[in-house]
């Protein structure tokens, strides 16, 4: 989950009167349809229960805007990279990850004073690794 949270979501899909459960890094987040999630092979899920999250990690990227295609008069998106690999922490306590996080979105904030198309930004994981690159797929327009 790109987010800090203190429970993590426990998905199910029920077919031919079989449940089946599924962890939070088995659906796919992007691809949210009409109240329910996908897995990755476009089968809905859908949240029923949550439980505890075991651990949490904080990184930092290189942010830039990307262009999408012509449709609509053209559109962009946003984009990043793994960077400051000596500042990714990882946390076994929710409130030590939160305020470091809040540490880091300061530091971010003191270095994009100088404005610019390329940002810092401060990604936030619950119980998965940050990846090298964001988004994992190219966006398409709908």
């Amino acid at each position: 989950m790109n987010f800090l949270s203190e429970t993590c979501p426990i998905f199910t899909r029920e077919e031919g009167g079989w449940v089946q459960s599924y962890q939070h890094d088995e659906v796919a987040y992007d691809d949210y349809v009409g109240g329910h999630y996908a897995l990755g092979t476009n089968q809905e899920v859908k949240a029923t229960s949550e439980r505890p999250a075991g651990w949490w990690c904080v990184a930092t990227y290189l942010t830039s805007r990307a262009y999408g295609g012509p449709e609509e008069g053209g559109w962009w998106y946003t984009c990043g990279e793994l960077v400051e690999h000596a500042k990714v922490g990882f946390f076994d306590n929710y409130k030590d990850a939160k305020d470091y996080a809040e540490k880091l979105q300061d530091y971010c904030d003191k270095e994009n004073k100088g404005g610019g198309e390329e940002r810092l930004a401060v990604r936030c994981f619950t119980e998965e690794m940050p990846g090298t690159y964001f988004p994992k797929t190219r966006p398409y327009y709908s």
